[in-house]
Formats: structure tokens, sequence, C-alpha cells
């Protein structure tokens, strides 16, 4: 069973792997690339993703309908980026 602490810890990856992709923006960028990149899971990856989206941090596009738990394209909506940028002090 994953703790909370390492869940929030994962969301926080997703997020500056996602800002380092995108160089700082809100442009789409591979899921799955990031997903290999932190090798975590189709299951883990798509949880963290709904947790994201869900606090508006995260915007979330599917092209492969119902075939895997994560999605194809992630992008960090502003307040994702100013997320993150407001964490690299820490």
């Amino acid at each position: 069973m994953v703790s909370v602490s390492e869940r929030k810890a994962l969301r926080s990856r997703i997020l500056h792997e996602v800002y380092e992709r995108s160089g700082g923006t809100s442009a789409l960028v591979s899921a799955a690339g990031v997903r290999e990149t932190l090798e975590v899971d189709d299951q883990e990856m798509g949880a963290a993703c709904e947790y994201l989206a869900g606090e508006g941090l995260v915007m979330l596009e599917a092209d492969t309908f119902g075939t895997t738990a994560s999605p194809s394209l992630i992008a960090l909506t502003h307040r994702g980026v100013v997320r993150v940028e407001e964490s690299a002090g820490d």
C-alpha cells in the first residue's frame, strides 16, 4: 500500500516533470513520457493525474479511451505553473 507521503511526493514529481518538459508553460506533453521517466505504473500515474486535475493544477487529454488508466497528454494550468515555481524555493 502506498503511503500518503508517497502519493504527495509522486504528485509533486509529476508537476515538476511536466513543468520541465513544457518549458514552464501550459503546453501539452506526453503523459507516457512522464510516466516512464518517473518509473511509475499506469494506475499510479492515472490516480495522481486525476487528483492533480481535480485540484486544477493540470489539464488532461486522452486519445486512447478506456485502454489505459493514465491520460495520453498532460499540461499544467496557470495554477500548476505557479505551484511549481512557488515550490522552487523549498
